[in-house]
């Protein structure tokens, strides 16, 4: 026969084990919590990004498609006179040999630097027209600035067609 006492069998855990295992997940559970705030911040920066890269495409589609002439500068002013463009200046630049048309102008509360290269990259429409129809394409390179800061570059071309006479 076997004599059982009454602290031979434990069933359940001691209060040093309870401790232990509970600095052991607050040590774990304090690591991802750091985890949280560095995704809180990555997400808000390409919610940023995004927002100006969509404004940037906006601005981008809304020159090209707009009737200008780049030499002239009212064609361009005419492109932003609207409520929703401020400070709107045009100049013109040289840049690293190049002419640029450097235009700046704010928009809902960014601040927007675009130069267009005056430099015509042609190309004919196609072969059997090319005596008649030229595309003049011009490389249009837009910043977009917030509090100082560059957001977004993105980068597109204004098509210009000349009719060539014969």
């Amino acid at each position: 026969m076997k004599i059982c006492t009454p602290y031979s069998r434990q069933n359940g855990l001691s209060l040093i084990e309870v401790l232990a295992a509970l600095v052991l997940l607050g040590i774990v559970f304090i690591g991802i919590m750091t985890v949280f705030p560095q995704m809180t911040l990555f997400n808000e920066r390409t919610d940023a990004k995004l927002d100006t890269m969509n404004l940037a495409r906006f601005e981008m589609q809304h020159l090209q498609q707009s009737p200008i002439k780049l030499d002239d500068d009212t064609t361009i002013e005419a492109v932003y006179t609207g409520s929703i463009y401020q400070n709107v200046t045009i100049q013109n630049v040289t840049i690293d040999f190049n002419n640029y048309k450097q235009l700046n102008f704010s928009s809902n509360d960014y601040d927007f630097e675009v130069l267009i290269n005056l430099t015509r990259e042609s190309v004919s429409v196609n072969e059997e027209t090319a005596n008649l129809d030229q595309i003049s394409l011009h490389l249009v390179t837009m910043s977009i600035y917030k509090d100082g800061q560059k957001r977004s570059k993105t980068y597109g071309y204004i098509v210009q067609k000349e009719e060539v006479s014969t």
